[in-house]
């Protein structure tokens, strides 16, 4: 299946939808979640489906909360680095590692795994990228 990040990180994807589907995860849409999130080959739409007792729909629908997630998380990742590069003024490039590292705990991710989303190659040509935490 095809995520939102440019390296496809299965384990980034994995701890997103994992994190997601804490509140309840043994509901049959979060279990298929992260089954799909585990982008096993052979386990797709139709067999997850059959496997839980769901219809192709269901499993469809839990398919696109798994899009929507991960474009969400993206989406914040990338506004943040837009608002720190274009707030200099408030936001000071010598912090930037102390802002990129609240947003990754906040995240509950990795440095590894925020690396994985898809915000850093869009900044790396821009004059005014700030980024210095890599």
């Amino acid at each position: 299946m095809k995520y939102p990040f440019y390296h496809d990180s299965k384990e980034t994807v994995e701890k997103i939808i994992w994190n997601d589907t804490l509140c309840d995860p043994f509901s049959k849409e979060n279990i298929a979640r992260r089954m799909l999130a585990k982008d096993i080959p052979s386990l797709g739409i139709e067999q997850i489906a059959c496997l839980l007792g769901m219809e192709i729909e269901e499993v469809e629908t839990a398919y696109g909360k798994n899009l929507r997630t991960l474009t969400k998380v993206r989406d914040i990742v990338q506004d943040t680095l837009s608002n720190f590069m274009t707030n200099e003024e408030i936001l000071p490039s010598n912090l930037d590692p102390v802002f990129t590292n609240y947003l990754i705990e906040c995240l509950d991710l990795t440095f590894e795994e925020y690396n994985s989303i898809v915000v850093h190659d869009n900044y790396k040509e821009d004059e005014n990228y700030r980024y210095r935490s890599k």
